[in-house]
């Protein structure tokens, strides 16, 4: 979040306790971050992190050629950005994530704030778990990816597995985008699958 004021303003408004993850510096992201505080939203910073295809990170990127302190600098700076913070999570990332040095570095400045660590798996051999167990601070990975085709019906049928996943598992964490098509079937989706007995909880609480 934190391109578009008006799909921000529909997650916020949303009628249960997503979590929110805000990319640094965007037009809208301070202003969002505030107003999902004030509506019980947990918050976290959506770390731009080098991917294995060269996609541009924008402000506050994270790469394997930065040295520890501009690492953590970076990082840091990127924090404080965004009120409220609790966690991060990785924006792209297959190829930082993939770096144990990285991960170590951005553990360890997690750890020094009291924050968590939502590793978005945006590649199967991601160290961001391991990283984060060896630092000692909270992590969770995610489950779903619901929108990585911009579908309705597709959209429908990831939410579709990832509650198959909550009933076997006891839990299951989905990643999405503010685009319409995901808040169109998230409003829809939301109370049925409450009414089916589905408790949404904030990450941190997982």
């Amino acid at each position: 979040m934190g391109h578009n004021l008006e799909e921000g303003r529909r997650l916020v408004a949303m009628d249960q306790p997503l979590t929110l993850a805000f990319l640094p510096y965007r037009p809208f992201t301070k202003q969002l971050a505030s107003l999902a505080h004030q509506q019980h939203k947990e918050i976290m910073l959506h770390a731009p992190m080098a991917n294995t295809r060269n996609i541009g990170l924008g402000p506050g990127g994270l790469t394997p050629d930065m040295d520890e302190q501009t690492l953590a600098v970076t990082l840091r700076r990127a924090l404080q950005s965004i009120p409220y913070v609790s966690g991060v999570n990785n924006h792209m990332g297959s190829r930082a994530t993939e770096d144990t040095p990285l991960m170590a570095a951005v553990m360890a400045e997690l750890k020094a704030r009291g924050l968590m660590f939502l590793d978005s798996r945006t590649t199967a051999k991601s160290v961001g778990s391991k990283a984060a167990i060896s630092a000692g601070i909270p992590n969770v990975q995610r489950d779903i990816f619901l929108d990585h085709e911009i579908d309705e019906r597709k959209i429908a049928a990831q939410l579709d597995r990832l509650e198959v996943i909550a009933r076997r598992h006891g839990a299951a964490i989905a990643i999405g985008h503010p685009h319409p098509e995901t808040l169109k079937v998230l409003n829809r989706w939301l109370p049925a699958a409450r009414a089916r007995g589905i408790v949404f909880v904030p990450l941190t609480a997982l």
